[in-house]
This record gives C-alpha cells, sequence and structure tokens, in this order.
C-alpha cells in the first residue's frame, strides 16, 4: 500500500512538475497571439481600393447629395466604382446621377475622371498633384459639369473634399475571428494545465 500510495505521489510530481515547461510555452503564445491582434486592430487598410465620400458645392448652388461616394484604386489612381449624386442648380442645372457605368475616363496616365450621361451631362473630377495614385484623401482641386455642346453650368467646385470611408477589411475580421478562438482554446488548455497541477499538488 505505501508502495502504491508512493508511486501515485511520485507520478503526481511528475505531472506537475512536467506541465511546467508547457505552461510557460502557453503564456508565451497567449503573449504573441495578443500581439497579433493589436497588430491587426491598428493596421491601415491594405487594400488599394477605397471608398471615399464625396462632398462639396458648386458655384452655381448646385451640391454634392449625403451618401455620394467614389471608390478609387490608389496604387493605380483609377476609379473603380461611383455613386456621385448631384442636386439641382441655377443655370439651369438638372439634377443628376453619375455611376461607374457612365465612366469613360478613369484617371489613369495624369488625366481626370470624367462621366458623359446619355443626355450628354458631363462630370469631370480634375486630378489632385500629380494624379490619384497614392491619394489617402483631400480637396480636390477643380470638379465641373456641364452639357454639351456648351461649355459648363456649374461654375466648377474648388472645395470638393473626397474623405475615406473606414470599414473593416474581411481579412483583418477573419485573421481577428481565428486570433479570438486561438485565445480561447490557449485559455481552455491552460485551465487543463492548472487542473493537473493541482491534482499533481494534492497527490504529493
Amino acid at each position: 500500500m505505501g508502495n502504491s500510495k508512493r508511486g501515485l505521489n511520485e507520478s503526481g510530481k511528475g505531472i506537475a512538475h512536467g506541465h511546467k515547461p508547457l505552461s510557460h510555452l502557453g503564456t508565451w503564445l497567449m503573449g504573441m497571439a495578443l500581439v497579433g491582434l493589436l497588430l491587426v486592430a491598428t493596421a491601415p487598410i491594405a487594400s488599394a481600393d477605397t471608398v471615399f465620400s464625396v462632398t462639396g458645392t458648386f458655384a452655381n448652388g448646385a451640391a454634392f447629395e449625403p451618401g455620394s461616394t467614389i471608390t478609387i484604386d490608389t496604387a493605380l489612381g483609377i476609379a473603380t466604382d461611383s455613386s456621385l449624386s448631384i442636386s439641382a442648380g441655377s443655370n439651369p442645372s438638372p439634377a443628376n446621377l453619375f455611376t461607374q457605368t457612365d465612366i469613360v475616363q478613369n484617371g489613369s496616365f495624369m488625366t481626370p475622371f470624367v462621366w458623359i450621361l446619355a443626355d450628354g451631362t458631363e462630370l469631370d473630377f480634375f486630378m489632385p498633384a500629380p494624379d490619384f495614385q497614392g491619394f489617402t484623401g483631400g480637396t480636390i482641386s477643380l470638379v465641373t459639369y456641364f452639357k454639351l455642346p456648351v461649355w459648363g453650368f456649374s461654375g466648377g467646385s474648388t472645395d470638393t473634399v473626397l474623405t475615406p470611408v473606414t470599414t473593416p477589411e474581411p481579412a483583418a475580421l477573419s485573421l481577428l475571428g481565428t486570433g479570438l478562438l486561438g485565445l480561447m482554446g490557449l485559455a481552455f488548455w491552460r485551465k487543463r494545465v492548472r487542473s493537473a497541477d493541482a491534482c499533481g499538488s494534492l497527490l504529493s
């Protein structure tokens, strides 16, 4: 009986001592996971496609309606999508919606973004210097809209501002979810290690 108890005690000590390196490893892994989550949370959006909200007024009283957006691939300096709604102004100027399907010039090679509607109404976004490559938001040098063949009824806008719309990346969200699952797994594993350590302490 004594030998049996001594054997259990030694076995318990072995469990308790054997898990200490694993416990240190678990702490290290949890720390690394937390650092990884912090980096994901603070990392800037990596995608070149950035959605910008568009605001601004024209000399004729027209303005970009709330909710106007343009998506720009800032690596290439081209527009990839848009939904720009302009209210009616004077001279007379109609209210119009300019979408990606209407774009005829996408801004690459230092040319403006240009939309032309079926009725001949044209919207031009002139580039900030030197172009939209690497653009992070700000004031566009000049925005005009007019109806061909007569030049101009907008009078132009020099206060049009593009503001990045921050949305979480799917990749960042998946990394965050994976990190949280990893932390949950580590927490469960450490709980089991503590239970084994406690069992070994009782046996000793």
